[in-house]
């Protein structure tokens, strides 16, 4: 159960919040993802695709919530290769950061 609960994001908790051993909670999440299905999947990409970073907040944020979209839509079991996840990270990015991308 404690490698689940280290394992998911905090706003993820409240699914199997009264599950007390590891299998209950695993089922737990596993039907909260899998009822979504494609709508699901639909709005985690959409997330996704319309993720800006906002430039007042740090990397660091906008690169865990980042983060947190593609688990999320990997979860429900949407493809996202790396390659596609890091253009949607770059192309998120501010303005400024445009020297960052062009090096790349």
């Amino acid at each position: 159960m404690c490698a689940i609960v280290s394992n998911v994001e905090f706003s993820q908790l409240i699914i199997f919040k009264e599950h007390t051993n590891a299998h209950d909670a695993w089922n737990a999440l596993e039907k909260h993802y899998l009822r979504f299905g494609l709508a699901r999947e639909l709005t985690f990409r959409t997330s996704l695709h319309n993720l800006q970073m906002d430039e007042e907040k740090t990397v660091h944020i906008f690169f865990n919530k980042f983060k947190g979209i593609v688990n999320n839509l990997r979860a429900v079991g949407g493809k996202v290769s790396q390659a596609e996840a890091a253009m949607q990270l770059l192309t998120a990015l501010p303005r400024y950061y445009t020297p960052f991308r062009m090096a790349l």
